[in-house]
């Protein structure tokens, strides 16, 4: 019995293996229809598509991807983060309604308004969400009354029910809505706002709202809170970026974003109370779908991107495994129909081209909103070409780059391409404005120009060209909604040309004169881009022309309808205009400068001379980081007047008006101009001055340097020798990895701030004070090492000698590392207190006698080592051992591999601490050393029956010191070296002997 029911047993776990072996074999889609679906939460998001659904993902592709992720997932969801109705003729067409639609079909949960989504005025932004069947949701986009906020027009959040969580989407929309869309739309008939968009200075009050709407949801149930929201990350948008957001508010779990057209995958932003938020950005245009994931065990969220591989033509993601490309039948008919019937209407050619109008470059960065491109410059040509041709006069045209959507353009043109460059449907006007209004105008253009800001309000012209100094700050006062609000307290524009039709030049901009300025009733008339300067022009003419037909009237007036680079109509009609299209940077309308406040030598550095100054290699100035470059540069009798009195005239090698970064390579000389009626200087700079490199500066002047902020000097060799002072610092001084040496008639450093010294060799002798400061003194040392081949330490290293008054003094304090010391004779650090001045100041003193020669030296002691050949000495840095001091340098694991420790007839028995080599005082080479030190070599005699054979080769004497690739002068020289003898170059010992300094 007991056999029979074994038996069966062992039969039936036969079948259940088998049967779990077939299982484990069947595809996992079958396996998971059969089983229980994941409790873990899968979020689909898109942001700024701005209606381009004809590429290789598109609302088909995301819908069937997320019935997919249904079959294995209770809780899929589908979401976007604003500017989905516009940005091509698929959009334009029909206000967004089409796209609107195959949003409803695809089955989008919730949404957000993006600023486009305001693009056809406010009723069109209200029949896209009536037309949609999910929600929109805007924490901070309420109505108005009189100036005062009311309710909101949306609600703030959507919460939706997952089971054991309950999410909530908050939404949050750009108050750059006013002037990136157009401010009119938020207006009644009398220019009276009625809705408004919270932001704030800074940012408070839209952080606020969504503080709020987070607090709401919570006390609605909601577990976990995502903001849906278009902010975007670009500086442009601060202070109302995401991050932002993030770090002053509580309670996100993630941020899904818009606006700035980022790929941002999975970022981490700590947020107010230290939690990490995650965020998350898709890019634009459909390149790109999100994905993130809410794990129902831990709570813990990923995410990822599903993206198109062109190259093999699948899906790829890691989150989803899906790899073959699917389709929504249902609505890939919706798309293909709107397809062609965009397709069908506006597919007829007009035209041709054999140049490439683009906005992008060849690494794919969107330019046009950031420098001229050729797609501008033909937006901006057709408008002049259009009142031009209409025998309307007109001066000047321009063209919003954040209006202007086409990528490469080239080869045949039809109405559907012009609709892709130009597809909001603004109409063309004509106004006339000051010359004043259009400086103005074209310095709010260039106020991001020369930064990495984009800025959709930079225009693009035509009839006029100018330069922008980009060297200038921008300084226009603005409006709470982000528009002009007065000049400037210097204008980055200048050397502004507008072309003249009747003589065929041109002339410069009158700011008195009348002239009648060209563009799109969303600029010139509406305010949009935060044009407020131009609200009082005079119209002339509205409602001439939609925006992609003024383009197609444009390319239809080229000779047989074909674009070449300089066979433009309006060259043919005016000789001097010079429009070119062969490059996508544009012709040069706008020029960027950058003249500098800086000479050298006396020569203004600017944008022509920049790259090299001389002509001969030694100097050189990048004005995107501030730098001025020294390569073997010397200045001799030459200087820049920047300064002049009774005393007489003061003039500067280097001088600049604002801060400076100096670059030093090489050896480099100062030596200014000076006569007995003039003073010559080393390096004047109104500002903070950083010096670093790997090179020196030699400074022979009355003054050495003088700084009226921080002066950092960092890496590299400073030589001062001057008449007066040497270093006058009216903040703090900071030398770091640096060697700084002064030689002066009077105060060698003066800091009306602190003075810091870090691991910097310094060596100052002057008539008066050394190192004077009205702050603290810090000396500090990070670490103290021994020099490769050399037996000297390395580390902080000062040596301060005044002939007449005080080595260092401090109206605060003194501060000198522990891995330093003081080796003047009885030196203490004390405060006293002066009755000539009534002041109290820190200084050392010896014997109550202020010190006027310093020295302080790495801390460290000796190591000698008795019973080899020669008796050998090391030095340590205090506190390390032998084996951390100098096993890296040498190459080897152990210290007593440097010695050849054999000896014929003995054998090495070890190192000790006394003289016996007596047993427990064996000494270990890992032991931190803490004062002077010797050691005992253990040599055992070596039995007779244990002495090679004599013709062996191991019968030399090997107590030297290995020949290795290491200088002969190596840590065991017999005699240790000073590390001030080793540490000052040979130049400048030289040189300081000249000036009887021992």
């Amino acid at each position: 019995m007991m056999k029979n029911r074994m038996h069966w047993l062992r039969k039936t776990v036969c079948v259940l293996l088998c049967f779990i072996l077939v299982i484990a074999c069947l595809p996992v889609t079958i396996f998971a229809s059969g089983s229980a679906l994941s409790d873990d939460i899968v979020i689909l998001y898109t942001n700024d598509v701005h209606t381009y659904v004809d590429g290789n993902l598109s609302y088909d592709v995301i819908s069937a991807i997320k019935k997919d992720l249904q079959t294995e997932y209770k809780y899929v969801y589908l979401v976007d983060a604003g500017d989905h109705i516009q940005g091509t003729v698929y959009g334009a067409m029909d206000n967004g309604k089409s796209i609107i639609e195959m949003m409803n079909c695809a089955g989008y949960d919730v949404a957000t308004l993006g600023n486009h989504e305001f693009d056809y005025n406010m009723q069109g932004c209200k029949d896209a969400m009536a037309w949609a069947d999910f929600p929109y949701v805007s924490c901070n986009f309420y109505n108005e009354v009189n100036e005062t906020r009311t309710t909101n027009v949306l609600d703030s959040y959507v919460i939706f029910d997952c089971g054991e969580e309950k999410l909530a989407f908050v939404g949050i929309t750009t108050p750059e809505s006013f002037t990136k869309s157009t401010p009119k739309y938020f207006q009644d008939n009398d220019g009276n706002f009625i809705y408004g968009i919270s932001g704030g200075e800074n940012g408070e009050a839209m952080q606020e709202d969504v503080q709020n709407a987070i607090n709401s949801a919570v006390s609605d149930g909601a577990t976990k809170v995502i903001a849906l929201g278009h902010l975007g990350v670009d500086p442009s948008s601060e202070p109302w970026t995401s991050e932002e957001t993030i770090r002053n508010v509580s309670g996100l779990s993630a941020f899904i974003d818009g606006h700035s057209h980022t790929v941002v995958e999975g970022k981490n932003i700590t947020d107010k109370d230290g939690n990490n938020v995650i965020l998350t950005q898709t890019g634009e245009y459909f390149n790109r779908i999100g994905i993130m994931v809410i794990e129902a065990e831990t709570g813990n969220i990923t995410t990822d991107f599903i993206e198109y591989n062109s190259e093999t033509g699948k899906l790829s993601s890691d989150l989803y495994s899906e790899t073959e490309v699917i389709s929504d039948t249902e609505v890939k008919v919706l798309k293909d129909n709107l397809l062609r019937e965009i397709d069908s209407t506006l597919g007829q050619k007009i035209g041709f081209s054999s140049v490439t109008f683009d906005n992008y470059d060849e690494d794919g960065n969107r330019l046009v909103r950031k420098t001229e491109t050729n797609s501008g410059d033909l937006s901006a040509d057709s408008l002049y070409y259009l009142f031009d041709n209409m025998d309307l006069d007109v001066d000047v045209a321009v063209m919003n780059g954040g209006g202007i959507r086409n990528t490469s353009v080239t080869g045949d043109i039809t109405y559907k391409t012009c609709k892709n460059i130009l597809p909001f449907g603004n109409v063309a006007c004509l106004q006339t404005v000051t010359g004043q209004q259009i400086l103005d105008m074209l310095e709010w253009s260039s106020r991001s120009i020369g930064t990495e800001a984009e800025n959709g309000s930079l225009l693009h012209v035509s009839g006029i060209k100018y330069k922008v100094d980009v060297s200038v700050p921008d300084t226009i006062p603005t409006t709470d909604l982000d528009e002009w609000n007065g000049v400037p307290e210097k204008y980055r524009v200048y050397d502004v040309k507008v072309f003249n039709k009747e003589n065929n030049t041109w002339d410069n901009l009158d700011t008195t004169e009348k002239y009648n300025l060209a563009g799109y009733n969303y600029t010139l008339r509406n305010g949009g881009g935060g044009y407020k300067m131009l609200e009082n022009s005079l119209n002339v003419v509205d409602y001439v022309m939609e925006d992609y037909m003024v383009i197609a009237n444009y390319v239809q007036a080229f000779e047989n309808g074909t674009i070449e680079a300089a066979n433009s109509p309006i060259n043919k009609k005016y000789s001097n205009f010079n429009i070119d299209y062969s490059s996508t940077y544009g012709d040069g309308r706008i020029e960027t400068v950058a003249n500098t406040d800086i000479y050298i030598g006396g020569v203004r550095i600017n944008d022509k001379n920049a790259s090299d100054i001389f002509g001969d290699g030694t100097a050189s100035y990048d004005a995107e980081t501030n730098t001025l470059t020294l390569n073997g540069y010397t200045c001799e009798n030459e200087g820049y007047l920047y300064s002049e009195n009774s005393s007489g005239k003061f003039y500067a090698a280097i001088y600049s008006k604002s801060s400076l970064n100096i670059n030093l390579v090489g050896i480099n000389r100062l030596m200014p101009y000076s006569d007995s009626n003039s003073y010559g200087d080393g390096i004047v700079v109104n500002g903070d001055l950083n010096i670093n490199g790997d090179g020196e500066i030699i400074i022979e002047s009355s003054i050495g340097i003088s700084v009226s902020n921080k002066l950092t000097i960092s890496d590299c060799t400073i030589d001062i020798e001057a008449d007066d002072q040497g270093v006058a610092v009216f903040d703090d001084l900071i030398v770091n990895d640096a060697k700084f040496l002064v030689s002066c008639s009077n105060v060698g450093v003066r800091c009306g701030g602190d003075i810091i010294i870090t691991d910097s060799y310094v060596y100052i002798t002057v008539k008066k004070d050394c190192l004077y400061a009205y702050g603290k003194i810090i000396i500090a040392c990070t670490d103290v090492t021994v020099a490769k081949n050399r037996p000297s330490l390395e580390g902080a290293y000062l040596k301060l000698k005044s002939e007449e008054d005080i080595a260092i003094v401090s109206f605060d304090s003194i501060s000198i590392s522990e891995n330093l010391t003081i080796i003047t004779d009885n030196a203490e650090i004390l405060q006293k207190y002066d009755a000539d001045s009534g002041l109290y100041y820190t200084s050392v003193f010896s014997d109550d006698e202020t010190v006027k020669e310093l020295n302080i030296k790495p801390l460290g002691y000796n190591v000698r080592f008795y019973g080899l050949k020669n008796t050998k000495k090391a030095i340590v840095p205090a506190g390390k051992s032998l084996n951390e001091s100098y096993c890296s340098n040498y190459g080897v694991d152990d210290f007593s591999q440097i010695f050849k420790s054999e000896k014929e007839g003995y054998t090495f028995g070890g190192w000790y601490t006394d003289e016996q080599c007596t047993d427990g005082n064996e000494y270990s080479f890992n032991t931190p050393v803490t004062s002077d030190l010797t050691l005992y070599a253990k040599w055992v005699p070596v039995q007779a029956d244990e002495i090679p054979d004599e013709n062996e080769e191991n019968n030399t004497d090997n107590t030297e010191i290995p020949d290795t690739n290491y200088s002969n002068q190596t840590v065991f020289n017999a005699v240790l070296v000073s590390a001030f003898g080793l540490i000052v170059a040979a130049k400048s010992i030289s040189k300081k002997n000249k000036k009887g300094i021992n």
